[in-house]
C-alpha cells in the first residue's frame, strides 16, 4: 500500500497488491518531481501467517 499516496483519480501511487495480483506495479520512475521519486523507495508488505516485510524498490527480488 502507498500509506496514503493517491493520484487524482484515487488510484495508489505506487505498488499496489491484493489477495494476489498486483494491481498497480512499482513505481520505479527516477527522475520527476517530489519526494515519492527519491530512489531507493521503502516498501512494505504483508502475507497471511507471513512475517512482514520491508524492502526497498532497488532489492526486486523480494517483491516477488
Amino acid at each position: 500500500m502507498t500509506g496514503g499516496m493517491y493520484l487524482n483519480d484515487g488510484i495508489p501511487q505506487g505498488l499496489y497488491v491484493e489477495n494476489g495480483p498486483v494491481e498497480k506495479p512499482l513505481n520505479t520512475l527516477q527522475k520527476a518531481y517530489g519526494d515519492f521519486y527519491l530512489q531507493p523507495n521503502d516498501v512494505f508488505g504483508t502475507q497471511k501467517n507471513v512475517k512482514p516485510i520491508v524492502a526497498t524498490s532497488d532489492n526486486q527480488q523480494l517483491l516477488n
